[in-house]
């Protein structure tokens, strides 16, 4: 079998075992609850499962239909089909940063700005993606196989690394803004999402996004199978973008029980986190640090109240 299905179907049969595996905490997300009072975090999870899914179906369709008709793909048809990779590339990592920028919102409930800043995330992919659309792609062209054959391509690679890096500033200062709370409130709940994040989030994701995108720009601008990396580099994009986006919602609400006071059997991952009389539900910094003393700063606390009760 050619190696660029080998691959696609490789990250279908992850995906799709991924999906299996979380199939009891998507259960208790979504299905488990009334679909009339369905909030932000259950709809983003619904689409970032189902966007991948259909991804990965049309590209098959397309790989499937370039095998049986090699030679009669129109230049028009290349076209879409970059734009079908660049768009749906784009559009998965756009629902990622946004699973992420409403997960730190949730959890603050402090800095609307962070929702202006989301607002601005995706203003600004959709503009990325008619750029590419109205002034890269249409200067393109494409040899018998469908694949660009003009270093016009490594613009769009290019092009894409600095709209990533753009993205990926609100997503710094989402998380300073966070260190700066925890710094000032000692909320050990944010000390362990930050302690998440850099362990299995941000970081990974990020490195990984931007290593393949400086890869690839290379490619293109030196013409060195460009078309094969691109079949390549796709299912493996889209399944990465997807599993994590998925991940982050289905198990980001679950508490760090050795690092908080809150009841073993409250934990729900759910956007919400609710919980009441926690440091999720505080609505400033003042409230938040009432929620997060050290045990000995309360027992501290408890003793003056003591004192001063027996002086009077």
């Amino acid at each position: 079998m050619d190696p660029v299905f080998t691959i696609t179907y490789v990250c279908c049969a992850i995906y799709i075992w991924g999906w299996i595996s979380d199939l009891g905490a998507e259960y208790n997300f979504i299905w488990s609850h009334s679909l009339r009072d369905i909030r932000t975090a259950q709809v983003l999870y619904l689409l970032t499962r189902c966007s991948a899914l259909l991804c990965h179906g049309v590209n098959l369709a397309l790989l499937h239909s370039q095998e049986k008709h090699p030679a009669s793909m129109s230049t028009a048809a290349c076209r879409h089909r970059l734009f079908f990779i660049v768009a749906t590339m784009g559009a998965n990592f756009a629902l990622l940063l946004a699973n992420l920028m409403l997960r730190v919102y949730a959890l603050y409930k402090l800095d609307s700005r962070i929702l202006f800043t989301l607002a601005f995330l995706l203003v600004f992919k959709v503009a990325n993606i008619l750029v590419c659309w109205l002034f890269l792609i249409p200067r393109l062209t494409f040899n018998a196989a469908c694949g660009p054959t003009n270093a016009r391509l490594s613009r769009i690679g290019i092009f894409m690394g600095i709209e990533l890096l753009i993205q990926g500033v609100p997503v710094y200062l989402t998380l300073m803004r966070g260190a700066k709370i925890e710094r000032e409130t000692r909320a050990r709940r944010i000390v362990a999402l930050l302690a998440y994040l850099r362990r299995d989030g941000v970081f990974s994701w990020t490195a990984l996004t931007m290593l393949s995108t400086s890869f690839m720009s290379i490619a293109f601008y030196t013409q060195n199978i460009p078309d094969v990396l691109m079949r390549i580099g796709y299912p493996i994009f889209i399944t990465f973008m997807s599993s994590m986006g998925c991940h982050l919602i289905l198990h980001m609400g679950r508490l760090d029980l050795e690092t908080t006071s809150e009841p073993s059997g409250q934990v729900p991952a759910s956007f919400e986190l609710d919980i009441l009389e926690s440091a999720w539900d505080a609505q400033s910094i003042d409230d938040i640090a009432s929620h997060s003393l050290p045990d000995d700063a309360t027992d501290e606390q408890s003793g003056s109240a003591q004192r001063e009760l027996e002086e009077t």
